[in-house]
Order: C-alpha cells, then structure tokens, then sequence
C-alpha cells in the first residue's frame, strides 16, 4: 500500500504533471510560426547564403522552375540566377530590411528593399524586391521574383 499523499504534495503533483504536459507540446508549438515569421526567416537565411555562396541552401529556397525579372528587366532562372550570384559579387555585402509578407494561403509575396554595400561601407546599390513563394509539401519555395532599382542613395 502506498503512503498517504499530504494535500500540499497531491497539488505538487498535478502541477507537476499539468507542467510536463504543457511542455511536451513545446516543440508543436514552435513549430507553428506565422506566415511573416517563416518566410523572413528563409529571407534572412537567403542573405546569408548569398554572402557565403552556399548553393545548396539556396537550392532550398529558390525552385527549380524559379523565373525572375532582374532589375535590368532581363528574365532569368534559377540557373542564370545562381552563375550570376558566382561572378564575383563576393565583395560586396547585401542586407534587406522594411520586410513586408502578403500572405495569401499557399502563397505569398515578400516585399522589401536590398542594400548593397561595398567592402568599405559604402552603399552601392539600393532596390525594391518582390519575392513570390508558394507552399508545397510543406516547404515555401520562391518561384518568382522582381527587382527595381531605387535612386542613388
């Protein structure tokens, strides 16, 4: 026969175990970010894997019948994309910020603005971007994409 529980130690218990429940859901619940928080993730991710050249990350984000309007209005895929990204354009440093998700379902359009910065800071380069995912088996895929040149900064 097991000991009698005191009241205080009953309530130590269930709170214990209401505690573990609640927390073996964490990772469910981690799991469900938003639309906006996903794709500026994947965003942040794509930066980063354009400044080290990591194709294979890059390979994850944009699909393979990925087509975009460059901002000199030339429409190119994935593949002239990706050698264009290897021409040396290692020197310079891109960031984006003013980040802006529609999100339409199964689909959505990110919106933002791109700097290009030279190796001593100096901004050479400043456009507007519009990046177009669709969701597929679970994974956002940019399919589409379009850059305007902004004035000299």
């Amino acid at each position: 026969m097991s000991p009698r529980l005191s009241p205080l130690a009953r309530l130590v218990r269930r709170t214990a175990g209401a505690a573990f429940a609640v927390l073996s859901l964490w990772p469910a619940w981690s799991a469900a970010a938003t639309t906006e928080e996903t794709l500026t993730a994947i965003e942040d991710q794509r930066v980063e894997a354009v400044r080290i050249q990591d194709f294979g990350t890059l390979g994850r984000i944009y699909a393979p019948e990925f087509l975009a309007v460059s901002p000199q209005g030339e429409v190119i895929d994935r593949s002239q994309l990706f050698q264009a990204l290897a021409k040396g354009q290692s020197a310079q440093r891109f960031s984006t910020d003013d980040i802006r998700v529609l999100d339409l379902g199964a689909t959505a359009v990110v919106f933002g603005r791109q700097t290009a910065r030279a190796p001593t800071g100096q901004v050479t380069e400043v456009s507007r971007f519009a990046h177009v995912y669709i969701q597929r088996d679970g994974q956002w895929w940019c399919v589409s994409a379009q850059s305007t040149r902004m004035p000299e900064p």
